[in-house]
């Protein structure tokens, strides 16, 4: 009886995380579908323009979450636990209220920066990507609660699918009524969007949050709830927002089309690095138990047949990316001529995380979270330093290679520190060097 137990709970565990791959794999491709999309319903100046919006709203949301919700999974659980609900009550409340007053304090200085760096005409889609960005921060935080809850599939789904298919189905309808569409005007489907997916998750993790009510909240624990986010939000930004960062302070040196150029290359390289990233999902948590075991065989053996499956996959993905952008250009149009040289340069991105392997997933597992919080922001530091200057030495092209090349310099940093502190090989060759250390021993 209990073995049947353990096996149903397995198969719902292995069905879950099913349902959230097969979920992730159709949100990227639908953000891919409607940043296609864009183009038939806006000119490139006013997609450049949507770019820089979207990315300004998904990076200020960190912001203005300081990320204190990355804590959930450690925090939430401990708490209850303990029966420690005025704790759990006021770590929620603590959440909400940091998005709050980061809105509020960052509000009036950013719209400051923005009419004198853009002008009042200019103002519309970065107003809206400012309202929508405490929008996006409470559906991260209602991800996180939900899923140190237990409530996986509703926390997560309504965040990964419900913007992405807005989007495509409003720019679609757009596109099938042959419209012309501002930036602006993006940015409100944008705005919606948000709206609706974060409204969606909370109806559906309501019920579980009722707890912050039955008690008086305590925040005597904020003093560790604030560092520990603020230490993870640099990775937040590298892993989740890379793309976006490149995009931001690539529009501070490029005009709104080259943005736009940018952006689809970008685009088409993080359907790449989601196929990559699926190698993780499968092996990451084989890799943090072997490690967390102590058994380095093992952890050698599964780099380095994930470390092949990546690299087999952009042996692969990349000459059929190359296949398939001819055809992507033809429903472009002129104004996207150069897609594919950006396209190779900008696939550095994906090669670099395939060749250094998961240097990030080691060091977190043997407890290395300062080393981590100084490469991400060294890595972000780096991305807005590659751009800038590249665009100084050979613009816009030198944005592309400047992006790119910072972006392997963060992974080679994190592989180097891997090695330096753990003695842990994340390449393909990781079980040639392990075989290497025993015979040395």
């Amino acid at each position: 009886m209990m073995q049947r137990l353990r096996n149903s709970g397995a198969a719902r565990l292995f069905g879950t995380a099913g349902i959230v791959l097969a979920v992730r794999v159709s949100g990227t491709l639908l953000t891919l579908t409607y940043t296609l999309l864009m183009i038939g319903v806006a000119p490139p100046e006013e997609v450049g323009h949507a770019f820089a919006a979207l990315s300004a709203g998904f990076l200020l949301s960190v912001v203005v979450s300081l990320n204190v919700e990355a804590g959930s999974i450690r925090f939430l659980p401990l708490y209850f636990e303990n029966e420690r609900k005025a704790d759990a009550s006021g770590y929620v409340f603590w959440c909400r209220r940091t998005v709050l007053v980061m809105t509020a304090g960052l509000m009036i200085p950013a719209v400051a920066i923005l009419i004198w760096r853009n002008g009042l005409a200019e103002l519309g889609p970065y107003l809206l990507s400012f309202a929508a960005a405490p929008i996006i921060a409470n559906g991260r935080i209602n991800s996180r609660h939900g899923i140190a809850l237990g409530l996986v599939l509703r926390a997560a789904l309504p965040r990964m699918l419900v913007r992405p298919v807005f989007m495509t189905a409003a720019l679609g309808t757009a596109n099938l009524m042959d419209l012309d569409l501002s930036a602006t005007q993006i940015m409100v489907a944008f705005f919606v969007a948000s709206s609706l997916a974060t409204g969606l998750q909370w109806l559906l993790i309501r019920h579980a949050m009722a707890f912050r009510h039955e008690t008086k909240p305590d925040y005597s624990e904020a003093r560790d709830w604030v560092p520990f986010g603020l230490m993870l939000s640099p990775m937040l930004v590298m892993n989740e927002y890379m793309r976006n960062l490149i995009i931001l302070t690539s529009g501070i040196v490029l005009m709104p089309a080259d943005v736009a150029r940018l952006g689809i290359s970008l685009s088409m390289i993080s359907v790449l690095n989601f196929g990559l990233n699926a190698f993780d999902m499968v092996f990451s948590p084989k890799i943090s138990r072997a490690t967390a075991q102590d058994k380095p065989r093992r952890r050698a053996k599964l780099l380095t047949v994930c470390g092949a499956g990546k690299l087999v996959a952009l042996v692969v993905g990349v000459p059929l990316a190359w296949v398939f952008i001819p055809y992507v250009l033809g429903f472009m149009g002129k104004d996207y001529a150069g897609i594919e040289d950006m396209f190779l340069a900008l696939a550095i991105i994906p090669a670099s995380k395939a060749i250094f392997g998961p240097a990030n997933l080691v060091l977190n597992v043997t407890g290395h979270k300062k080393i981590l919080f100084w490469c991400a922001l060294i890595g972000a530091g780096g991305i807005v330093l590659g751009t800038l200057a590249g665009h100084a030495i050979d613009g816009t092209r030198g944005v592309i290679i400047g992006a790119a090349l910072a972006a392997a310099f963060y992974q080679a940093l994190l592989f180097t520190m891997c090695r330096w502190h753990t003695g842990t090989d994340t390449t393909v060759l990781s079980l040639m060097w392990d075989k290497r250390r025993q015979v040395a021993a």
